[in-house]
């Protein structure tokens, strides 16, 4: 059946970012439309055209779904629109109304921790992230978050028993020893975070921006100034518009004495009016 299938077609869709092919497959159902499986349709409609630029058009089939069917699903899928909309206060208060009919949704309080860290309220994160470790001890998601939220709080001997029971369980993690490094690191001891961080996967590295920056500069750190460029090297070429990533790497090329070299990284953004770039 139609409400069966359509919901994870269109799931497998987006995450192929097959946005224009999904539009074109399961049209609008049109101003009469009703039952869930237009629900599902509008809503899958309403994400893709977020990834396409539209958010106008996203939030008004957004609307047009939840005013079929107001489920969790629905309910979390536009509260996902509104954050990438930046509308971080009407992103809380859907997750908050989802909650309110399964108030333990792993999805939507992981959701909901996820708003309260972009709009910088550590101590709500901080509180939801006990929640959830209390009820989802098992749950890495969360522990990665609360990992996150102490060391923006300067709570690193915190972080570091989360790290820890990361470790004990999987010796071997690569987030875990991300983290172990990240925090040696912290303590200036930049000899063995580096060390830690010679272990990770390259795959691993390169997987965030934010990640392949922290690893280089432990590599600069440490004296390592060839390598910390090359991991930055490495990094923009899979994220050509991430300018922290470019002015890190142009900084790097002025301290190994080569501003020709700096220019150029920073050449497809010399129009910016960015303080930093200028």
């Amino acid at each position: 059946p139609a409400q069966a299938v359509t919901p994870a077609l269109l799931q497998a869709m987006l995450m192929r970012h097959e946005e224009a092919k999904l539009l074109e497959e399961f049209p609008d159902p049109g101003p009469t439309a009703q039952g869930n499986d237009s629900a599902n349709v509008l809503k899958g409609r309403a994400l893709a055209l977020q990834a396409l630029g539209r958010p106008a058009d996203a939030m008004a089939a957004m609307d047009r779904s939840l005013a079929l069917h107001r489920d969790i699903s629905g309910l979390l899928s536009k509260a996902q629109i509104a954050e990438l909309q930046k509308n971080l206060d009407l992103a809380k208060q859907l997750s908050d109304e989802a909650l309110k009919s399964d108030p333990k949704n792993a999805t939507v309080l992981m959701f909901k921790l996820g708003v309260l860290m972009l709009a910088n309220d550590n101590n709500g994160a901080l509180a939801l992230s006990n929640q959830l470790i209390q009820t989802y001890p098992n749950n890495l998601a969360a522990r990665l978050a609360r990992i996150e939220i102490f060391l923006k709080l300067k709570q690193d001997n915190q972080a570091k028993a989360d790290v820890d029971a990361i470790l004990a369980k999987a010796p071997n993690a690569p987030v875990g020893l991300y983290y172990k490094a990240l925090l040696r690191a912290r303590a200036n001891d930049v000899k063995q975070a580096w060390r830690i961080a010679q272990s990770l996967p390259p795959e691993f590295t390169q997987a965030q921006p934010s990640t392949a920056i922290m690893v280089a500069q432990m590599a600069i750190s440490s004296g390592n100034i060839d390598t910390g460029a090359a991991l930055l090297g490495a990094a923009l070429a899979k994220s050509p518009d991430n300018l922290e990533l470019r002015l890190r790497l142009a900084a790097v090329r002025l301290r190994q004495n080569s501003p020709q070299d700096a220019l150029s990284v920073l050449d497809p953004v010399k129009d910016s009016t960015d303080p930093r770039t200028l």
